[in-house]
């Protein structure tokens, strides 16, 4: 039986670190070369045609209940709103660095108070809440219930 001292042992885990290292990177290579030549040219477009477009047919006529939702819809669309949030996150290799999200509300009083479920605020360090007519206002958070999720 060979002995091996801690001296060639250390260098046989080195050599071995190496070989192998070096023939994953060889495989990655050669597996990147072989996924690029597969992969399926696109599609040549047709040729455009110069006929004109035939008319086109009337919109058809709209029932009660679609013109109920639209007319819901157009009522309290303003009063949606978009909230962007902005957290940092720690990480052991990259340290802190921000991380975005977004959620929606409903704006619920005249003083803008703004009703959304607390994840999408959750752990958030900046919100930013843009209405329907795309202006955007800096936000705080005035309450929460995390147990009810607002």
């Amino acid at each position: 039986m060979v002995r091996l001292t801690i001296r060639q042992v250390v260098w046989l885990v080195i050599a071995a670190s190496i070989l192998g290292g070096g023939g994953i990177t060889v495989a990655a290579y050669f597996a990147a070369k072989w996924l690029d030549a597969r992969r399926v040219a696109p599609a040549m477009s047709p040729a455009v045609n110069s006929d004109p477009l035939p008319d086109a047919e009337p919109a058809a006529q709209l029932d009660a209940d679609e013109r109920n939702n639209i007319a819901v819809y157009e009522r309290v669309s303003p009063g949606v709103v978009n909230i962007n949030t902005t957290s940092f996150v720690e990480d052991f290799f990259f340290g802190a660095y921000p991380q975005q999200g977004s959620g929606s509300g409903s704006i619920i009083d005249a003083k803008g108070h703004i009703l959304t479920n607390y994840h999408v605020i959750e752990g958030a360090n900046r919100l930013d809440v843009t209405l329907s007519d795309n202006t955007s206002y800096p936000a705080t958070v005035v309450g929460a219930d995390p147990d009810n999720d607002l």
